[in-house]
């Protein structure tokens, strides 16, 4: 049967009568993750948080045997409504609670609270708490996952237009361009298509996003499963280098049939990333993945590019749109984060590119990590980390003066007992 995206309005759970409505719309593939009434996120189909939410109405208390649930929302018009639920109940443990005697606390020794997840100093992203169940030392972990609006670093004028698709002779088959060599599934390989599925690529002109021209890239499967796949290369005879980069950006113009669209750099030892992108949507979107991203290649020797369609329907034609493939620069840093627990203010005086974790194991010492795991730097805080009281801390961040706007940091906190 065919799928099509949709988007719901205002779902809402009641459990044996009590309602509890989550007033945002969700696409097919998003999701919603209700902690309380003040920790509620909808997240997109990668993982990465979309928005906060405050759910209206009461928290619904799970009954001991049966309990009438009820899922209800505005449905798309034209299209059924359906969401998969999941409940997880807390309440006493089913079969009580050792004596402390009994207990082997080394195994209890540290605790791990979940990552917060912050975009924004408006008093509820920044703002949490820390439940601990006796003394213990506090560890933490900054990680910087994005610095300014998504897409900045696209517009930036230190961004590398890698591919414009204005020509399009680099893609053109030949004796240098040797890019099958790198395609192959279980049962084909050093072949451009799985057999029954024929592609075209060609310039556009008037479907674009950026400049004069996209990439045109259509693919038709003639087979009876889902399995089809195609890819064309382009091989550079001066190998280019994007190891002062991170980031690669595009834009993708997708037609809703569910394939999924992929980018692989190569470099010259054969060495690969791939970035894929499913196509469960419409209309142009931008895209941008981080460059290196644990793959093992040479990142200042890339000789190829190829892009692909996996998963082709079948009996089908799809066809995509791609337009100026970009290299991009660290967009900014995130100075002087400061992180507050139980009234105890601390003070980091360093400067964090995307990628840097701020790691200290207690004390005022701390170090910069960056993402390939290197130390980079190494200080101390104003103050060193307070221990923490039995019970709820109140915990908040922040960053100095003249911070971006726009940001995402994970912080991560340990407690050792």
């Amino acid at each position: 049967m065919p799928v099509v995206k949709v988007t719901l309005a205002n779902p809402s759970v009641a459990i044996n009568g009590q309602k509890l409505t989550f007033p945002v719309t969700i696409q097919s593939g998003q999701y919603i993750e209700f902690e309380s009434l003040n920790d509620c996120r909808l997240y997109d189909e990668r993982g990465e948080v979309l928005q906060r939410i405050t759910p209206q109405g009461d928290v619904p208390t799970m009954l001991a045997g049966d309990n009438a649930i009820e899922f209800s929302c505005l449905p798309p018009e034209g299209h059924n409504a359906r969401a998969n639920i999941t409940l997880i109940t807390q309440g006493k443990p089913l079969r009580g609670v050792a004596p402390k005697e009994k207990i082997d606390w080394k195994w209890l020794k540290t605790e791990y609270d979940e990552p917060r997840i912050i975009q924004s100093l408006d008093g509820k992203q920044n703002v949490w708490e820390i439940r601990c169940r006796k003394d213990a030392k506090l560890e933490v972990e900054i990680a910087v996952d994005r610095v300014g609006g998504v897409g900045a670093g696209y517009e930036s004028k230190d961004a590398f237009t890698i591919e414009s698709f204005d020509d399009l002779s680099r893609f053109a088959d030949s004796a240098e361009n040797r890019f099958a060599q790198y395609v192959w599934d279980s049962e084909n390989k050093g072949i451009a298509a799985k057999p029954g599925v024929t592609f075209k690529l060609e310039r556009s002109a008037d479907t674009t996003k950026v400049g004069k021209f996209s990439l045109r890239y259509s693919a038709t499967s003639k087979r009876s499963d889902s399995v089809g796949w195609c890819a064309q290369g382009a091989r550079f005879s001066a190998p280019f280098n994007l190891s002062g980069f991170s980031a690669l950006g595009f834009w993708l113009r997708g037609d809703g049939n569910g394939e999924s669209f992929k980018v692989q750099l190569r470099d010259v030892k054969g060495a690969w990333q791939d970035m894929v992108t499913p196509v469960d949507f419409t209309g142009w979107r931008y895209v941008e993945f981080e460059l290196g991203a644990g793959a093992g290649l040479d990142l200042s020797k890339i000789e190829y590019i190829i892009v692909y369609f996996n998963n082709l329907p079948g009996g089908r034609t799809v066809t995509c749109h791609v337009d100026d493939l970009r290299a991009l620069r660290e967009s900014g840093s995130l100075r002087n984060p400061v992180l507050t627990v139980a009234g105890k203010s601390v003070t980091f005086p360093a400067s964090l590119a995307v990628g840097d974790r701020l790691v200290t194991r207690g004390g005022n010492q701390f170090r910069i990590i960056s993402r390939d795991g290197t130390v980079t730097a190494t200080n101390k805080s104003s103050e060193a980390l307070p221990s923490l009281r039995p019970g709820v801390n109140r915990a908040s961040f922040s960053l100095g003066k003249g911070h971006p706007e726009e940001f995402r940091v994970r912080v991560a906190v340990r407690l050792t007992h």
